[in-house]
């Protein structure tokens, strides 16, 4: 299985906005094809801690109106105060105020960093263990499995959380706030050294 093959079947996926238990199934299935070593996961467990994280990051600090586009990254990432320094992977959440068509370097452009923007997904250090007992897994290996996860989980958050990644709060005399929709936003998931996918765009319906 080579880059090439990854990629179209990544952006295959995005396309038809496959569901997170079909684009696991097909993940699972490619790699079994292969003769490639598979991680039998909990996906359900995966994006119930996905859900609860997003739910939690964009209700305690909410997305600021300048804000156009979001990025979901993967690094890895070690946190010395809750595992010891351990190399984890680990899904972070950005804001820019640019959209993708404004450029390719729009998700650099950081603008909403939030403070609980780090989730360490338990299914993920599952895969993370296995993947540092196997020299012959490398990067591509990643990028399926961990990109190809977290396109799914977000794919299904513009569906499950649209109303709260569209609205803002706006204030109004300095105190008051109200709720306003913005036009549009957009995704994009990927890792920090690597491709980043294009998730799509969410628009108000007026």
């Amino acid at each position: 299985m080579n880059w090439e093959q990854i990629d179209t079947i990544l952006k295959a996926q995005i396309a038809n906005k496959s569901s997170i238990q079909d684009g696991y199934s097909q993940i699972k299935k490619v790699l079994t094809d292969n003769e490639l070593l598979f991680v039998d996961i909990d996906i359900d467990k995966l994006k119930k801690e996905f859900d609860k994280w997003l739910a939690d990051v964009i209700t305690k600090e909410p997305i600021p109106k300048n804000i156009k586009s979001l990025y979901f990254g993967l690094a890895t990432l070690a946190f010395p105060e809750i595992d010891d320094g351990k190399e984890q992977t680990t899904v972070y959440l950005a804001g820019s105020r640019l959209t993708p068509k404004q450029g390719e370097d729009w998700a650099c452009d950081t603008a909403y960093f939030p403070n609980r923007r780090y989730l360490l997904p338990t299914e993920f250090e599952k895969i993370d263990n296995v993947i540092k007992s196997n020299d012959n897994l490398g990067g591509d290996y990643e990028v399926f499995v961990f990109n190809g996860l977290l396109n799914l989980l977000v794919l299904d958050a513009l569906t499950d959380f649209k109303d709260s990644l569209m609205n803002y709060q706006d204030k109004k005399l300095g105190f008051f706030k109200t709720s306003k929709k913005r036009d549009s936003m957009h995704f994009g998931a990927g890792f920090d050294s690597g491709e980043l996918y294009l998730l799509g765009e969410l628009k108000n319906d007026y």
